[in-house]
C-alpha cells in the first residue's frame, strides 16, 4: 500500500513573465515570499540537434541570499 499526502501551510502568489524570440528566451518571476528569479536562455541550433545554454539568477530577499547558475541542455531529434 502506498500513501501520499501533502500539507499546505500558506499560500504563495507568484507573478511570472516569459518572452520568446527564435534564439532567445527570457523568464522572470517574483512571489509573495520575496523570491525573485530570472533566466536568460540562448538557443544554439543544428539540423538534428537542439542545444540551449542558460544563465539564471535567484534572489531570496528576506534572507539576502543570491545564487547564480549556468546550464546547458541538449535534445537530439
Amino acid at each position: 500500500m502506498l500513501e501520499v499526502g501533502f500539507v499546505v501551510r500558506r499560500a504563495v502568489a507568484t507573478l511570472a513573465y516569459e518572452w520568446h524570440t527564435e534564439e532567445w528566451t527570457v523568464r522572470g518571476s517574483a512571489d509573495s515570499d520575496g523570491l525573485v528569479g530570472a533566466t536568460l536562455q540562448r538557443s544554439l541550433g543544428g539540423q538534428n540537434a537542439k542545444l540551449a545554454c542558460a544563465i539564471s539568477a535567484l534572489l531570496n530577499h528576506p534572507n539576502d541570499k543570491f545564487r547564480l547558475g549556468f546550464g546547458i541542455t541538449a535534445a537530439i531529434i
